[in-house]
């Protein structure tokens, strides 16, 4: 199916069953109402799903809550419990409509969960929901989009849910059992090598899309409904999404044998399967145990109960969440696990420079390969593209399982046999985050280079010697079907480490593409000559200098406010005063405040570079102040005993925004002792006079050279900004020139993602091929030279404007 016939389907869905829907806000008021009037079974539903759930939601809950107190948590949780119930109360009426099932039969079926309690309620809900929901959703799988669609965006990015197009879930299963097929008959003592249908688990199932298309696709293949059951596996910690994927497959089996009653069909399902059950089960994948509920509320054993034979095919879209949105108790619980595989590694200024930002979807690979693939089995998860090219927070990923020289336990080896990039490609409905489908197998290592095939919009710009699907080996009718459903565009490229140390980014090539055009006229060369014999240098350079040199340049982040960028950003003013009156950008950011007019000391105002301000090699004009009252020494706040003695005014106009400021997320974890206007990233190199920054999450790098005379105000770069302090004036222009030129910009796309948050992050720098300027050299004088030249003809061709 084609993207764009998408929207109309999402509409439908949307129209009939949302939560503004008016039958669906009917049915909310009553299971408010059943709610208050405190019947037991309902408030011990409740419970147990909001233990199982709030372990999961912290930070959607942080995200919607003004405070992160018991009630106000509650009252949200509460909040999405009953939509849960609904969505559950839909389902539930959808299967015994379609399959003549009674309550009991029901109960058999799907077992306790925490919405019965709503059972008895006279559903509002149309009398032909069934035939309205799949005429609505128009596939096999009816509640795969259901609970994306009628639950918002925000919260589901806060949780780390992405839905999967059916398309791409069926592509990655028959790729994956395609790779399985191909090694199995080289390992004779593999488990279970000679069955036809190899057993599947998706350990993180959600509404079931993936084992929904393993199912279908077993079942084109000649299994019958029994055998492509009996060979599923899925894990969920949420109830309603072990609720829906049991529901899904029930209906893909229904629409493959679409003779006969299906009743009948069902009841012959059942009692083939073990403990007459559907294949998806209540439980956390990572921890290996039943979610934090009571269990004796779900007192049926079988939800505890676990299959021993292991599977041939782990496959899935896991949790993306990084360690910091993990709720405070979930990273207790696994933090050793984090260590013991090699995850969590990191010193504190490490982490603080973003290689902390570890990924959940890690953790849940290894634990996979652990405790569910079976040797020389084959994994396959759609994960974040930023796990292969982040320099620190993806390196102990890259490893795969080897915790070298230590006596921790590690997870079994596994190598990476083939990739599936989706970056370009944009598969997940309103989401940026950049995919990949990587392919490991248990017990192997990578043979490098590995294939990558890359997934474009047919609309994009194409390199004209790309190669769409030429090579036979890929072009399968599976790839084919995919390009034809989506609208995507296929190129082969490969995939490699770019060096040889553990952990290594990755670098993704894809034969015959040009260099990439400028995306300005100073970085095209047109009317800048320097420019070309900068790259022509850059490339002499870049040849000669060895990959892992320890010689490298040291970046930070710029000034971060933490949220609060309308109490500390300011309006341009003059400086030249003791005093000024200034006006706060409080409209600026996420969280907006008052703007007013503040008389304050100059003395703690600074010109503030952000990222729009950064053009090739010189800034625009810079239109914003910063209130500057962090001690770069101490790097806290200054102490309130010198605010009231120097800064008096500063104080003053602070103490009005005192709340908002001790609310910050950052300032409660990180420096709650401190006062409450401290900054964030504020160090004596913040106030260097010779910088050079470049933007942060960007489509390409961009570098600017900030260089002050010594009367000048120093000019701080903001959080959007990395930056790099050095010692003269000729090597902020050499560095600059070396961060614009070809051969270093297209070394930054290849081994991390534009347009991500990694993308220019402080670590880009020590993995760039950039040699220390060296002032006895001419090769670095010349650059220094023609970057200066085109610092100054970029600002007057600005009309005259100076840097500041």
């Amino acid at each position: 199916m084609a993207r764009n016939a998408l929207t109309p389907l999402r509409t439908r869905v949307r129209r009939l069953f949302g939560v503004q829907n008016a039958l669906c806000q009917d049915y909310l008021v009553k299971l408010r109402e059943r709610f208050a009037l405190g019947a037991p079974l309902a408030l011990r539903a409740f419970n147990a799903w909001k233990l199982i759930w709030r372990g999961v939601a912290h930070d959607f809950l942080t995200q919607t809550t003004q405070k992160r107190d018991d009630s106000s948590a509650d009252a949200k949780l509460l909040e999405r419990f009953f939509v849960h119930a609904y969505l559950a109360q839909l389902i539930f009426a959808v299967v015994a409509s379609t399959f003549e099932l009674s309550r009991d039969q029901m109960r058999r079926l799907f077992g306790a969960t925490p919405f019965d309690w709503a059972n008895d309620l006279p559903a509002p809900l149309p009398a032909n929901v069934a035939s309205l929901l799949l005429d609505a959703t128009d596939s096999h799988a009816p509640f795969a989009q259901l609970y994306e669609i009628v639950c918002s965006g925000s919260s589901r990015r806060a949780l780390g849910e992405f839905y999967t197009p059916a398309p791409i879930a069926r592509f990655v299963y028959d790729q994956a059992r395609q790779l399985w097929e191909s090694r199995q008959l080289s390992h004779a003592n593999s488990i279970r090598s000679n069955m036809a249908t190899p057993r599947c688990v998706d350990p993180c199932c959600g509404a079931g899309v993936f084992l929904c298309a393993a199912l279908e696709s077993n079942l084109n293949r000649g299994a019958s409904c029994s055998e492509a059951l009996a060979a599923l596996q899925g894990y969920d910690v949420s109830p309603l999404a072990v609720l829906t994927s049991q529901a899904n497959l029930l209906f893909t089996v229904a629409f493959h044998d679409a003779c006969g009653s299906r009743a009948a069909l069902l009841n012959r399902l059942l009692s083939t399967l073990p403990h007459n059950t559907l294949p998806v089960r209540l439980r956390d994948s990572i921890l290996d145990a039943y979610p934090c509920a009571s269990e004796d509320y779900f007192h049926e054993k079988r939800l505890a109960t676990l299959p021993t034979t292991p599977f041939e095919i782990a496959l899935g879209n896991p949790p993306w969440l990084s360690w910091e949105r993990l709720e405070p108790e979930y990273r207790k619980l696994t933090f050793q696990m984090w260590r013991d595989y090699g995850l969590f590694d990191l010193d504190g200024t490490r982490a603080r420079l973003g290689g902390g930002k570890k990924e959940l979807a890690s953790l849940m690979v290894f634990r996979t390969l652990d405790l569910r693939l079976a040797p020389h089995g084959v994994l396959a998860f759609l994960l974040p593209k930023s796990l292969l090219q982040t320099r620190q927070a993806g390196q102990g990923f890259r490893r795969f399982g080897v915790v070298e020289n230590d006596s921790r336990l590690s997870c079994a080896t596994c190598g990476a046999l083939e990739l599936d990039d989706f970056s370009q490609a944009s598969i997940f409905q309103g989401v940026a985050t950049r995919a990949i489908a990587l392919y490991l197998k248990k017990e192997a290592r990578a043979d490098f280079p590995i294939p990558v095939r890359i997934w474009k919009r047919a609309s994009a710009n194409l390199s004209a010697d790309s190669t769409a699907c030429s090579d036979s080996t890929y072009t399968t009718p599976q790839a084919r079907r995919l390009s034809e459903r989506l609208s995507l565009q296929l190129t082969i490229g490969e995939a490699t480490p770019e060096s040889t140390s553990p952990g290594a980014t990755w670098r993704i090539d894809e034969p015959g593409e040009a260099s990439r055009g400028e995306t300005s006229r100073v970085a095209q060369g047109t009317d800048f000559p320097e420019l070309q014999r900068i790259n022509e240098l850059a490339e002499r350079l870049a040849r000669t200098t060895r990959q892992d040199s320890s010689a490298r340049y040291r970046a930070q982040l710029g000034v971060n406010a933490a949220g609060a960028s309308g109490v500390f950003w300011f309006e341009h003013v003059d400086l030249t005063t003791p005093i000024v009156v200034a006006r706060n950008q409080g409209l600026t950011g996420r969280k907006k405040v008052e703007c007013v007019e503040a008389a304050l000391e100059s003395s703690l105002l600074f010109p503030l570079a952000r990222w729009r301000d950064v053009a090739p090699f010189c800034l625009r004009k810079v239109t914003t102040l910063i209130l500057m009252t962090q001690d770069p020494q101490t790097r806290r706040g200054y102490a309130h005993e010198i605010m009231a003695q120097r800064y008096p005014l500063a104080l003053q106009y602070l103490q009005r925004f005192e709340s908002q400021l001790r609310a910050r997320s950052a300032y409660k974890r990180y420096q709650s002792q401190a006062p409450f206007w401290s900054l964030y990233n504020v160090n004596e190199d913040t106030f260097a006079r010779y910088k050079v920054v470049w933007r942060r999450m960007d489509a390409d790098l961009r570098a600017a050279a900030i260089v002050e005379e010594q009367d000048a105000r120093v000019i701080l770069p903001q959080e959007t900004l990395s930056m790099t302090t050095v010692g003269s004036a000729q090597e902020a222009d050499y560095l600059c020139a070396m961060l614009n030129s070809r051969v270093i910009r297209e070394a930054a796309r290849r081994i991390s993602v534009p347009n991500t948050k990694s993308f220019g992050s402080p670590s880009l720098l020590n993995a760039l091929p950039i040699p220390q300027f060296d002032a006895n050299q001419e090769i670095f004088l010349e650059i220094a030279r023609l970057s200066c030249a085109l610092r100054r003809k970029c600002a007057c061709q600005k009309g005259g404007e100076s840097l500041f």
